[in-house]
């Protein structure tokens, strides 16, 4: 790292300390978002690498569809606690 400097760009590389990423974190992930890399150092070593996801996220399926895709085998687990409850008490 260059002495007196926090960070420095270099081919679309941001090299950063930990300290100074948590000072500047905002900027530094928006930066990550337009597509630069980033390198944090600790102690002066290279420790992370930061970069953009790709792709759109995606969205969760609505609860419900979730739910209707699910199939139970077998008896539900209430009917089974409840059943091995009464197995003990007779």
């Amino acid at each position: 790292m260059t002495p007196g400097r926090a960070w420095f760009r270099s081919d679309r590389v941001m090299d950063i300390s930990t300290k100074e990423l948590r000072n500047r974190l905002s900027e530094v992930l928006d930066r990550v978002a337009r597509g630069e890399k980033v390198v944090v150092r600790r102690r002066g070593k290279p420790a992370v690498a930061l970069t953009a996801v790709r792709g759109k996220p995606g969205r969760l399926p609505e609860r419900t569809a979730a739910r209707a895709k699910i199939r139970v085998l077998g008896r539900p687990m209430s009917e089974e606690a409840a059943i091995a409850r009464d197995e003990e008490r007779f």
